[in-house]
């Protein structure tokens, strides 16, 4: 790692910490720390974190045998996106790959996304709302259930990395190789069809925002925005993968309202799927 590399993670990470402090106050780290020694004892969230390790656990080795998979299969349908979109992602960069955005874009693509799901389920365990804390570890499961396959036998390669694309790796020109060198054990190259960035992320955001205008749901929504538009214009995903993975996420929400409905939420939390009864299924 450059020393230019080295001093713009130091200025990222002290602004993040940074506004953290200012928005948090000063017990926020002491409050942060007593959260995560007290997961153990508490099952919703206890769960919820087991489930997480696990898909983390399945997608390094997904990621770590991806090239073997690949080369296996003997196809590439990089092409075949590319002739479907041309070259929309790389007329997106033209407008929109100022060098002063993609820090933040950088930054929401691989802090934002995890915090986001991670500061969700923080926030419904503190409220007691378990039934969206439920819902955000079924979206987090089941989105990648439903991308893993995809993964596995339609390898895409990022636009970034197919030739003739003509789009650039914006993190690389503006940022430096340490922002791949972060996401690439849990990413492969030809890993992008569709997003699970934009999946995951469009049902987070729905799981904020469903009933709810709170600032909670605000933020998730603002972060949500710059993670889903990160993936195309730092040039991550084509424009095909953003939108299939924005149906993949509208549909595992909706499906994710009905399993969580069994949960209890929060005093004042609306049902999420109406009681049987209120639908006169109960006989």
């Amino acid at each position: 790692m450059s020393k230019v590399d080295a001093i713009q993670i130091v200025i990222i990470t002290s602004f993040v910490a940074l506004c953290l402090r200012l928005a948090c106050g000063p017990g926020a780290w002491r409050r942060l720390v007593e959260f995560w020694l007290d997961v153990p004892r508490r099952r919703p969230l206890r769960d919820c974190m087991i489930v997480f390790f696990a898909v983390v656990g399945i997608d390094a080795l997904e990621t770590k045998n991806d090239d073997r998979i690949t080369k296996a299969l003997g196809y590439d349908l990089s092409g075949f996106v590319n002739s479907l979109e041309g070259d929309a992602v790389a007329v997106i960069q033209r407008f929109l790959g100022w060098p002063w955005l993609t820090p933040l874009l950088a930054f929401a693509y691989v802090v934002g996304f995890i915090g986001l799901l991670v500061g969700l389920a923080h926030a419904y365990d503190r409220r007691g709302d378990q039934r969206r804390l439920v819902l955000v570890t079924y979206s987090y499961a089941v989105n990648f259930l439903a991308v893993l396959p995809f993964y596995l036998f339609f390898p895409v390669k990022e636009p970034w990395a197919h030739p003739g694309s003509n789009v650039l790796p914006l993190t690389d020109l503006h940022l430096g190789p340490w922002v791949m060198e972060l996401i690439r054990p849990m990413s492969g190259i030809d890993n992008c069809f569709p997003s699970y960035h934009v999946s995951l992320t469009t049902s987070l955001v729905l799981v904020a925002r469903d009933g709810k205008n709170d600032a909670l749901s605000r933020f998730a929504t603002i972060v949500g925005t710059l993670v889903i538009a990160s993936t195309v214009i730092l040039g991550f995903h084509w424009v095909i993968d953003a939108v299939l993975g924005y149906a993949f996420g509208f549909v595992v929400f909706r499906l994710g309202q009905r399993f969580a409905a069994r949960f209890p939420a929060a005093p004042d939390s609306p049902c999420v799927v109406p009681p049987l009864q209120r639908a006169g299924i109960d006989g």
